[in-house]
């Protein structure tokens, strides 16, 4: 049941990877300015190093980019749903019901049944 529930989601609103990695080698990364992943990354480009290292600091620049251009990542809950869901969706759910808030889906009632009867039939 919960693969057809998350399967709802996935095909309907995408999946997103996590870019957090737990390797010693990236952590000396985490606590580089924007300009120093900047030189950072050109430097990793021009030498022709692992890809792994490229796409985390590139991906670390572009998380640190959205949290300088105003897009914090510290919003309160009722602000930001979309990156809350993108981050951690069951978390996400499990504080939404707890909370007893009333998020209301973006689909109808009739484009789920839909789906679940075909996905059932």
């Amino acid at each position: 049941m919960n693969n057809s529930i998350y399967d709802f989601f996935k095909f309907n609103y995408g999946a997103c990877k996590s870019t957090h990695r737990t390797n010693e080698n990236f952590q000396k990364y985490n606590d580089f300015t924007v300009k120093q992943l900047k030189k950072e990354l050109a430097k990793l480009k021009h030498q022709g190093s692992a890809l792994a290292d490229i796409k985390y600091v590139s991906g670390l620049l572009r998380s640190k980019l959205k949290t300088t251009a105003g897009v914090s990542n510290k919003l309160p809950a009722t602000d930001n749903y979309d990156y809350q869901i993108g981050q951690n969706f069951w978390n996400f759910v499990k504080n939404a019901l707890e909370k007893g808030s009333s998020i209301m889906p973006s689909f109808s009632q009739d484009h789920c049944a839909r789906f679940f009867l075909q996905l059932f039939s």
